[in-house]
């Protein structure tokens, strides 16, 4: 048991090395991601995750084909996560400033999300870091703070991705009972194997340490399904778009959210729509200036812009949300 989970965790290290050499020499002083990085980087994390869902043998015996397709598409999203937050976790420096550092020897400051694009202007970014803001502040908080506090490691890192692979969120979500009973045995081997490697290395504070871990694991759940909410959301507002990219086809997909999730925040975002359109009750609630001043330019004054639905449908859902 304990011979093949050390393999994985040293196939890991050896995986996330290999990907960080495909983007040159690191060098002392990293540099600020520009959206020229994004096209090397999709290229580089989608053949990661091929490769790493490949050194899993028990997903490769699985025979329902649909249920191993929903699993990928699940996981694609929680590997790129993790293995984000893993490198981020690595810079307690950065950390502290709130600059996200990728794995390609690069980070994302703190005004920016990543999913900038070149021609974006000032107010495109800002609605996007509204967009994604309070998710973001999630991950940090709920995660890579803690793996800063933790020292994590290859090991834990292996753990949790095993989990997430195998995690029971997926149950709801495949057709055959036997890849349930697959799942649940992955998962047990999992606890059991780094049970084993605390033990075999002499981790101390062995069962306090894999408590954190479980406990992450809800919270990563939780932030995975958040931020495609919000990617989706950015969307509907011409604010995300990564269709050039395979994030767009595998990770950013209605499997990687909650059930109706985009009928409930549409309906919310009419609801609020409506509130905005209620007249007054009274005449005693109206402006008195209204009725004095040009009255007959009124409608033209406040006729909406060409370009204002979009954005103001975009504030309406933020403000409702946070």
């Amino acid at each position: 048991m304990s011979s093949s989970f050390d393999s994985l965790v040293s196939l890991y290290g050896d995986h996330q090395r290999s990907m960080q050499s495909t983007f040159g020499n690191p060098s002392e002083n990293l540099r600020q991601m520009t959206p020229d990085d994004v096209t090397k980087l999709s290229d580089v994390e989608l053949a990661g995750l091929m490769y790493w869902i490949e050194t899993q043998p028990a997903y490769g015996l699985l025979s329902n084909e649909e249920d191993k397709t929903i699993l990928l598409q699940r996981y694609s999203v929680r590997k790129l996560s993790l293995d984000h937050y893993y490198s981020a976790a690595k810079h307690p420096d950065y950390v502290s400033r709130r600059e996200f550092v990728m794995n390609n020897y690069t980070y994302v400051p703190s005004d920016r999300t990543g999913f900038e694009l070149p021609d974006d202007d000032e107010f495109q970014i800002s609605a996007k870091r509204s967009c994604f803001s309070a998710t973001f502040s999630k991950f940090w908080t709920n995660v890579v703070d803690r793996f800063v506090e933790m020292k994590i490691t290859d090991a834990d890192i292996v753990f949790l991705q095993t989990m997430l692979l195998w995690s029971d969120s997926h149950n709801c979500r495949v057709s055959s009972e036997m890849t349930r009973q697959v799942m649940k045995t992955q998962r047990e081997w999992a606890i059991a194997s780094i049970t084993d490697y605390y033990s075999k290395n002499r981790v101390e504070a062995a069962e306090e340490r894999l408590g954190q871990l479980i406990l992450i694991i809800g919270d990563l759940e939780d932030i995975c399904e958040l931020h495609c909410e919000d990617f989706v959301v950015a969307k509907l507002f011409d604010l995300g778009e990564q269709q050039k990219f395979w994030y767009d086809t595998m990770v950013y997909t209605p499997v990687n959210m909650k059930l109706n999730i985009l009928e409930e925040k549409m309906e919310l975002m009419e609801e609020e729509e409506d509130k905005e359109n209620i007249p007054p009750k009274s005449i005693k609630q109206a402006d008195p200036p209204v009725f004095n001043v040009n009255t007959h330019k009124i409608s033209d004054i406040m006729a909406p812009l060409p370009d204002d639905v979009c954005y103001k449908n975009l504030n309406l859902f933020l403000s409702s949300q946070f």
